[in-house]
């Protein structure tokens, strides 16, 4: 008996792994070999800065605090060591992706202190991770390909487009919608015309051409 306990922790001992080296001395962040792995290869023509965007996220959602309110990060868009504009893209790219609840934050003067978005983990499931990536990557090339504008006041079509895509997607595999709320709120306020078979929305047209950040 003693023998397959010492056995059992020697096995535990070698999977465990031992974060030795110095640039570990001030912390690390585990992130999901899945992303590499699975993700990655699939998001070709997806900016790096959205790769940027879910590791200074994913920092926060996880670590001390984060997994303390249940995997909860609140962010401003100044913290994510890029433009704002990019960070809003991303921020209203995830806002319809099915894996975080997005609350988004208000400043209410110019240069003074205001509430930070919240970013709430859902605990997605890998196949949810792939269906968001997915339809993501279409909408990236789309918009590439028409010169959509996915900033300032091109935010929300392209948010649009993206929960589109992404429910699509999911239905595709299975899955249940996860926007069904959001797109009938944009029905109702006249963002989105319904017609018996689709949704249209009308997408800003870029000042330029898109430009990969």
């Amino acid at each position: 008996m003693d023998e397959q306990k010492y056995a059992s922790n020697i096995e535990t001992q070698r999977k465990k792994p031992r974060p030795d080296l110095e640039i570990f001395d001030d912390g690390f962040t585990k992130v999901p070999a899945f992303w590499i792995d699975e993700l990655m290869p699939q998001a070709e023509g997806i900016p790096a800065s959205f790769w940027k965007f879910m590791l200074v996220l994913w920092r926060d959602t996880v670590g001390v605090k984060g997994t303390q309110r249940g995997y909860i990060a609140d962010k401003s868009m100044t913290q994510f060591h890029m433009t704002k504009d990019t960070a809003m893209r991303w921020t209203a790219a995830l806002a319809g992706s099915g894996l975080f609840c997005v609350t988004y934050g208000v400043r209410h003067y110019p240069n003074e202190p205001g509430i930070p978005t919240k970013f709430e983990y859902l605990d997605a499931s890998a196949e949810e991770w792939v269906c968001f990536i997915i339809a993501l990557r279409k909408t990236v090339i789309e918009d590439r390909r028409e010169h959509h504008k996915e900033s300032g006041d091109g935010i929300l079509g392209f948010r649009i487009s993206v929960a589109v895509a992404v429910d699509k997607e999911r239905t595709s595999r299975g899955l249940p919608r996860c926007n069904a709320t959001f797109l009938a709120d944009c029905v109702k306020d006249g963002s989105i015309q319904q017609t018996k078979d689709a949704y249209q929305w009308a997408r800003k047209p870029a000042a330029h051409n898109f430009l990969v950040q």
